[in-house]
């Protein structure tokens, strides 16, 4: 019952990453074709260019993104290479 309960929340943790993911790019793709050549594009210009397109509150959603999703791979790097250390 356990590993089924295991498995069920895995699925639904992946299925949110997935929908979150393929929003940001979608709102990035449409945003930065439209507003700016993406080919010199970096994270500092990427947050400037969010001002006039989406206004104020999508910057700092953008860095806020950036800082929990930092936290967040630093957390999951952190925790399997205990569990590979554990055996």
């Amino acid at each position: 019952k356990v590993l089924r309960l295991a498995k069920i929340d895995t699925l639904a943790a992946l299925n949110v990453a997935f929908f979150v993911n393929a929003a940001m790019l979608i709102v990035a793709g449409t945003v930065f074709f439209q507003h700016v050549n993406p080919v010199g594009l970096d994270l500092q210009k990427a947050s400037v260019t969010l001002v006039p397109a989406l206004g104020t509150f999508a910057a700092v959603a953008f860095g806020i993104g950036l800082l929990t999703s930092g936290l967040s791979s630093s957390t999951t790097g952190t925790l399997a290479g205990q569990i590979v250390l554990q055996g």
